[in-house]
């Protein structure tokens, strides 16, 4: 790609690492040239023209779930909402799913009638840690987590309360769902497994440098990768899946994708510069732009679609 441009700002909030105080996660928040201290706000879905997010301000006062209008406004904590939908739940099309109790008991709240109720009851299993990898085509997808099950999947129904277990042949870390299909990797090569039809195929192509973090899903569903070049750092960013539906919801550590509203957000590192910013490659027309205002050093940044509609503690500009 080119070097990319220089600008002033993003339009989207980024979270950027900062370290400190271990009483508080702590953040700068980046958003339309304005710097805040923050928590962390985990994006989780939108429905009914709110914006959710899950999020940690202080370790004093617990986790929290909140949400703000599509104007970024109105914001709201939801103490409505049980502990059973913690950090891993996921939206899809209006209900959190979540496995809770070390992954004993799948729940699901419905945001419209505010009724918690429970999916499956796995209590008598050695299921151990249960985490849902991702929710597509009607069936939630999730990890097994005991040793002997390490990577074994599990296909819930939402509609008919259907159940299926099998092995899984890709690596569960990393892996992605759209269109009810799974992709991740099996011994190092890109492939795909269908866990409702127990189908798997090898698709290859990628030279992937981590897999846990290797794949991504854009809005559309489509499935990108990082193709890492066999000499140094360098790496292509490839659609490796275009989905037939963006009905899909991926269970993603805080920063694992870095594909938002069609860029792809990357580190750039200037000529003659000892310092690094955030950066961005527009997937289709190839336009780079690096923020100046930006600056990731050696700190995690998470980029993410909507803003919660809350500053706290506005940062001056002596104290960037």
């Amino acid at each position: 790609v080119s070097s990319p441009k220089l600008v002033d700002s993003f339009d989207i909030p980024v979270l950027v690492g900062v370290g400190g105080d271990v009483d508080v996660i702590s953040n700068k928040l980046y958003y339309n040239s304005e710097v805040s201290n923050s928590g962390y706000f985990k994006y989780k879905g939108t429905y009914n023209g709110r914006h959710y997010f899950y999020g940690l301000e202080d370790y004093a006062e617990g986790d929290i779930i909140c949400s703000c209008d599509e104007k970024y406004e109105d914001f709201k904590k939801h103490s409505d909402i049980p502990e059973q939908i913690d950090y891993t739940a996921c939206l899809y099309n209006g209900i959190f799913y979540n496995w809770y109790l070390y992954g004993k008991i799948l729940y699901a709240y419905d945001l419209q009638t505010n009724k918690l109720s429970v999916l499956l009851d796995a209590s008598d299993k050695n299921y151990g840690s249960m985490k849902i990898i991702s929710i597509t085509d009607g069936w939630i997808l999730s990890r097994i987590g005991t040793s002997s099950h390490s990577e074994s999947i599990m296909a819930y129904n939402i509609q008919t309360g259907e159940t299926l277990e099998n092995p899984c042949p890709i690596s569960c870390d990393g892996a992605v769902g759209t269109d009810g299909i799974l992709y991740g990797f099996c011994a190092d090569e890109l492939a795909a497994y269908n866990p409702v039809k127990d189908e798997f195929t090898e698709i290859g192509g990628i030279n992937a440098k981590s897999t846990y973090t290797n794949l991504m899903v854009d809005k559309n569903g489509d499935v990108w990768a990082l193709d890492y070049h066999e000499q140094g750092e360098n790496y292509t960013v490839c659609k490796v899946y275009e989905a037939k539906s963006a009905n899909s919801v991926q269970n993603y550590s805080l920063k694992s994708n870095k594909i938002i509203n069609g860029w792809y957000y990357y580190e750039y590192e200037p000529e003659n510069s000892d310092k690094k910013y955030l950066a961005r490659l527009n997937l289709s027309t190839g336009e780079t732009e690096y923020c100046k205002n930006i600056e990731v050093g050696n700190y995690p940044y998470y980029p993410t679609p909507y803003y919660w509609g809350k500053v706290q503690n506005k940062t001056t500009e002596s104290e960037k």
